[in-house]
């Protein structure tokens, strides 16, 4: 036996203090009494005390040193130590998003830590532990008391991953402590089975047989321009039917409801197969059409509860809203006539359409004219576009479109060198530059007429020409003085009619909006897991990254581009404060489940650990001090029983 804290054997100490108070103790008490005759029968009374009397006093003594004893020695800690009766544990604990699961109340993770808390609490002292965590990162821990081994499984360092992180992972970390500890008892806590296990037991947890997912969710628009939402529900059990809620911009009331028929796993995987190699897409399961014109966000629900609530529905952003900014289109006269030459204002019909055809949201479009401009009632825009104008001074906060620019202005790349008619068809760059060429990604490079268009040059900055008339340029991008995006359309739309009709008008103003707005997120749907990739604009002062389980951290905005993993499932809220700009920009991407962690059962071919086992154990330890506390309690009613008896003597 050996004892923890020595020094508490220090408080038996007391006992010769008892003593010594015992010894002086006055065991008569001063009492007044109604006459002499009851004094005298008190003094005769106390002469023919009774034996027991006699040794109450002493019992007391007694009772209370047994009870000084008693306390040193739970203060000293008294450890018994046991031959063989401890053992090395390690256990590996599978953090993946499959774990997210429930099952009787609670998820696969909560279970898993139960069953490892409870081996841990069932153990002898002296037992050591190790934990090996494999969710979005893997370490271990090592611990040589049950308390410390507690504590930090129910720390935050033992969260459940959203992301595809398969326990082998943690297999290495295994392997190398049983290499030093060839006697460990390893378990592995998971919902995976295994064909092939060796040195360890694996504790499965997968005993829910229910869960649907939402997948590959995708929007387009039809030929009568209506939205078609797309995607595929798929059974992890067995076939089901179930109803799909349709809702739009964050708003509870359902849009649309849809009962679709929705195959198994098994069956969804063998039409991949099946489609491998082919040039066949498969089959979505749903299809879901609306006449809506223009959208913020839209949200796809399995109405059906079942055993994993993460993969319940998908939320994708309108790209337009979620990549352009509020724009400003300001509009001056334009010719009406050919001859005689005359102006006037007219609608801007033409750039609108074709703004709104490439899924710039019309409650994104503000539109004025020249007369009403004013640079101090006008900013925060993220795009001006001038039609037929220039304004006086350049805006400093937002990319900068031109579409046949009446003059030069300062701050811009770019000078005006008159109005001429064309004599040639104006035809698109046959550069090869990979920079280029995607600005021009789904054009058709046919040539078309042209009446007339303005003849421009540059004067600074890193253009490109898109698009040239007569060797001239028509069509170009590049930087402003101030170092926002500049994109000139060198000529009215309404001089060519051939353009405007053509699938190119459309495309070219789209790919035009991708490129003045690369700057913040380039897509809105991502997997737990993946890296979002977030291009820092001029100016850029500050990212904030808000996710999904109420986390904010802030990235690095020395480059060009900062990358940030995507590690949670939900909405992921991306705000960048701009120098000079009064109202932040804020972005939106949604993080999903990965397919693979939505399986109910998964089957691997082996975790196994190499070497040969031993089975050598520790010394285990026996340190409870719960008999003590009994006794020190019975010790104490007795005493106080002595002491209530030698009262009631005294009476």
């Amino acid at each position: 036996m050996t004892f923890l804290y020595p020094l508490g054997f220090l408080a038996l100490i007391a006992i010769p203090v008892l003593v010594f108070i015992y010894i002086i103790k006055n065991r008569y008490t001063e009492q007044t009494v109604a006459s002499t005759y009851l004094w005298t029968l008190s003094e005769k009374f106390i002469r023919r005390r009774i034996p027991i009397n006699r040794i109450t006093g002493l019992l007391s003594l007694i009772l209370q040193i047994l009870a000084v004893a008693l306390i040193s020695v739970i203060l000293a800690h008294p450890v018994l130590s046991i031959k063989d009766g401890a053992m090395e544990y390690c256990f590996i604990l599978d953090g993946s998003g499959s774990m997210n699961i429930a099952q009787g109340g609670s998820t696969r993770f909560e279970e898993g830590k139960k069953k490892i808390s409870e081996m841990i609490k069932d153990s002898m002292n002296g037992s050591t532990y190790t934990l090996i965590f494999a969710g979005d990162e893997v370490f271990s821990e090592s611990f040589t008391d049950k308390d410390s081994a507690l504590d930090a499984l129910s720390s935050d360092m033992y969260n459940v991953s959203y992301s595809n992180v398969s326990p082998s992972a943690a297999l290495e970390k295994a392997q190398t402590y049983f290499n030093e500890h060839p006697s460990v008892k390893t378990y592995l806590i998971t919902d995976r089975t295994y064909a092939e296990t060796g040195n360890l037991k694996v504790i499965n947890l997968n005993s829910a047989n229910v869960n649907y997912g939402i997948s590959d969710v995708e929007y387009d628009y039809d030929l009568n321009g209506n939205l078609v939402i797309t995607g595929n529900v798929i059974s992890y059990g067995s076939a089901a039917t179930l109803n799909i809620d349709f809702y739009f911009d964050g708003s509870k009331t359902r849009y649309g409801t849809q009962q679709v028929s929705v195959p198994s796993y098994e069956d969804y995987l063998a039409e991949l197969e099946s489609a491998e190699g082919e040039d066949v897409e498969v089959q979505k399961t749903f299809t879901y059409t609306n006449d809506l014109k223009d959208f913020e966000s839209f949200k796809v629900v399995i109405r059906q509860k079942d055993s994993l609530a993460l993969d319940n529905e998908a939320i994708v952003f309108n790209v337009a809203h979620s990549t352009y900014e509020d724009t400003l289109l300001v509009y001056g006269k334009t010719i009406t006539k050919r001859t005689p030459l005359e102006t006037s204002y007219v609608a801007p019909d033409l750039v609108e359409w074709a703004l709104v055809s490439a899924r710039l949201g019309q409650n994104q479009l503000k539109i004025i004219k020249d007369t009403e401009y004013n640079p101090k009632e006008y900013s925060g825009y993220g795009l001006y576009i001038f039609q037929n104008c220039v304004p006086d001074e350049m805006p400093k906060d937002g990319v900068v479109w031109f579409i046949n620019p009446t003059a030069s202005v300062e701050g811009s790349n770019f000078n005006f060198q008159g109005e001429v008619r064309a004599s040639g068809a104006a035809k698109y760059s046959t550069n090869t530059d990979t920079s280029l060429q995607s600005r021009l990604e789904g054009i058709v490079k046919s040539n078309f007429e042209l009446d007339y268009y303005a003849k421009i040059g540059k004067s600074g900055g890193d253009f490109q020409v898109l698009a040239e008339c007569d060797k001239n340029p028509l069509i170009l991008v590049g930087s402003n003085a101030y170092g926002n995006r500049e994109v000139i359309f060198a000529f009215d739309f309404r001089a060519s009619a051939q353009f405007v009709l053509s699938v190119n008008c459309p495309t070219i103003v789209s790919n035009m909006l991708k490129y003045s707005f690369p700057s913040v997120v380039e897509k809105t749907s991502f997997m737990s897991g993946d890296t979002l990739v977030i291009n820092i604009l001029n100016g850029c002062e500050n990212v904030r990254i808000d996710t999904p389980l109420g986390h904010t951290e802030y990235p690095d905005i020395s480059t060009a581009t900062s990358e940030y993993s995507l590690t949670e499932v939900g909405v992921y809220t991306v705000t960048m404060t701009i120098k000079d700009i009064p109202d932040d920009k804020v972005f939106y991407v949604y993080s999903a489940l990965p397919v693979e962690e939505r399986e109910l059962k998964v089957q691997d071919e082996a975790f196994v650990i190499m070497g040969e086992a031993k089975n050598e154990k520790l010394p285990g330890k026996y340190d409870n001090l719960l008999v003590i506390f009994i006794i020190l309690a019975v010790i104490a009613v007795a005493d106080f029983g002595v002491y209530c008896y030698e009262q009631y003597q005294l009476r």
